[in-house]
């Protein structure tokens, strides 16, 4: 019998996060968001984004799935937020020669996720392959039903990690040994436990982690029979143990990360939150994810039990998950980063700006299109200069606005403080802001870990690429050409036209 899921709605999935909010927030100022916020999924999503991604220095293990969330949620991260965490984890793998651990083979599985969310290929990262660790099968069955689950889950996170290399099928081979050692644990009532395996017992406490986790491993086989059988009778023992309020248990405690855990698998299914099979008297899994759900944008382990890092950042998943209809851990494409939420061109703010020296110039409409909305100045107040060429740092300040990046809390006097930052870029630089927020928005980056050269001219070439990660943080898959001579100096007309081509295709500009 094939699994009977129903296809997400996004629209009643936001309504129904809208309601959650706005009902908490009535009931009492210290659960779900603040009164007054905007009541929608991105709301909510935003708050707690930015709750893990003030973490500082996010570390390897510690960071990982902050760091993975944050990625996954389409928020701004603050500069170095990323960076501090790949150079955490370059140092552990030359520390430990790539060893993470003996026997716990799911920090390979977790590190291989939140590397790949930050556009990052794990089979290449700091001279090692994570995911040849993943074809130990022993050693990753030693942590019962977990190492399966999740070597599975973090070998689809990227298709090319579980196709064949170059005639090398073993990465496939051993998907298929994961996926049936799983299949083969099912209980009779349709749970996964820790262990795995075994007879009933009927002393055993009905827990939906286990099996939760067991779902996301399989939904990306559930069009096969076997699987889909196997998910039917899982999706079966989940309904049954929901509690009243919609949440779930451990250890016969309702907490967060049960309830965060089957919102994540019932996305990964395509299963609505609203599916009859998981509402008890009216309330949803995602109604009592938000109980636990504090002002800051936190969440609680237990009603009362303060802040707890694990119960965020499981939510922020679930919350995703939800509004999105999909698994969280698949689908990612190796070197496209975190994908961001807010990438728009800001609206006319100068309208008729325009320089004398520009006229009947190719480029007049474009830079008039861009002078408009503040994303273009001129290089003196009276004269744009088309046919001067573009520094890195002014190509980052106009990229920065013409994409809407949100820029780095400031100081006094403008001045940004940035942990390991460029050491020729002042702390006090005009364009300080601008080069950080586009190298953590993955559109540009140093000469080496420590320079810049923000006095560096662009060229023609590097034009090209840099506008190419502007059009993926667009959504626009189309390319935007410049001109054919690589190696000369782009000008400020060319950029101009470039950007202003590339903002109308991709639908971020009218006119």
């Amino acid at each position: 019998m094939k699994s009977s899921m129903k296809k997400i709605s996004k629209s009643n999935l936001k309504r129904r996060i809208a309601v959650c909010v706005l009902a908490l927030s009535l009931l009492a100022a210290a659960l779900a968001l603040p009164a007054g916020a905007a009541a929608d999924a991105g709301t909510a999503i935003e708050k707690t984004a930015r709750y893990l991604g003030a973490i500082e220095s996010p570390a390897i293990l510690s960071g990982d799935w902050p760091v993975f969330a944050v990625a996954k949620s389409g928020y701004y991260a603050p500069p170095g937020f990323y960076a501090s965490y790949k150079k955490s984890v370059a140092a552990k793998l030359s520390e430990t020669k790539g060893v993470l651990h003996e026997r716990k083979y799911t920090e390979y599985s977790r590190l291989i996720l939140a590397l790949t969310a930050i556009g990052e290929d794990a089979r290449s990262f700091g001279g090692y392959d994570l995911t040849a660790k993943l074809l130990e099968y022993d050693k990753v069955r030693a942590q019962g039903i977990n190492g399966p689950a999740w070597a599975l889950i973090a070998l689809d996170c990227a298709p090319e990690y579980g196709a064949a290399r170059g005639g090398d099928n073993r990465y496939g081979e051993i998907k298929e040994r994961y996926l049936a050692d799983i299949l083969s644990r099912q209980r009779t009532d349709g749970r996964f436990t820790l262990a795995g395996g075994g007879a009933d017992k009927t002393n055993e406490p009905p827990e939906a982690d286990v099996t939760a986790m067991v779902l996301l491993a399989l939904a990306p086989y559930r069009e096969r029979r076997e699987v889909s059988d196997v998910i039917d009778r899982a999706l079966g023992f989940l309904s049954a143990i929901q509690q009243p309020d919609g949440g779930y248990k451990s250890r016969d405690v309702s907490n967060c990360e049960s309830a965060a855990q089957v919102i994540t698998a019932l996305g990964a299914l395509g299963i609505d939150i609203d599916d009859k099979r998981f509402t008890k008297n009216g309330k949803t899994a995602l109604d009592a994810l938000l109980s636990f759900a504090l002002a800051d944008g936190s969440f609680e382990h237990t009603k009362d039990g303060g802040v707890d890092l694990m119960a965020t950042q499981q939510a922020l998943c679930a919350m995703i998950s939800a509004d999105k209809g999909i698994s969280v851990y698949g689908a990612m494409t190796l070197g496209a980063g975190p994908a961001f939420s807010k990438i728009a061109a800001p609206a006319v703010s100068r309208a008729g700006k325009t320089f004398p020296d520009i006229a009947g110039k190719s480029c007049e409409a474009a830079v008039r299109a861009l002078a408009e909305r503040g994303i273009i100045d001129g290089a003196t107040a009276t004269e744009f200069r088309p046919s001067d060429t573009v520094t890195r740092a002014q190509f980052a300040a106009i990229t920065a606005r013409a994409l809407g990046f949100e820029l780095p809390e400031s100081g006094p006097g403008g001045s940004v403080n940035i942990p390991d930052g460029f050491s020729d870029v002042p702390e006090s630089a005009w364009y300080a802001r601008y080069v950080y927020s586009a190298q953590n928005y993955g559109l540009i980056t140093g000469r080496s870990p420590k320079i810049f050269d923000p006095e560096g001219r662009i060229t023609r070439s590097e034009a090209a690429l840099l506008l190419e990660r502007a059009a993926k943080l667009l959504g626009y898959g189309g390319r935007i050409a410049i001109t054919t001579a690589a190696e000369s100096r782009v000008t400020r007309g060319e950029l101009a036209v470039g950007l202003h081509t590339l903002l109308r295709a991709a639908g971020a500009l009218e006119g």
